[in-house]
């Protein structure tokens, strides 16, 4: 099971909380990934709270993952990728 999202911020503050309603979706649709929530979603925030964001930039969080698992939902991988960056506001 996968899961790939885009997040478009105006503030750091925006960003999370985009960040967790997005993960409320997937885990919604894709009940197994209440198993990677926790860790990919606190390395977004971290990432975002890393940015020296300005008043003219804002913020952009991709999030790609995915969990492998057997019939009766025991994990048997897992991985995930984030990136956060800065752009020139629209």
């Amino acid at each position: 099971m996968s899961y790939s999202h885009i997040i478009h911020a105006q503030t750091k503050t925006e960003a999370k909380e985009k960040i967790a309603q997005e993960w409320d979706r997937i885990v919604q649709t894709q009940p197994i990934h209440a198993c990677d929530r926790t860790g990919a979603q606190a390395v977004a925030n971290e990432f975002v709270d890393a940015l020296d964001q300005d008043a003219e930039q804002r913020i952009i969080v991709s999030i790609y993952g995915s969990v492998d698992y057997t019939s009766n939902n025991k994990v048997t991988s897992v991985s995930g990728t984030v990136n956060v960056s800065l752009a020139p506001k629209a």
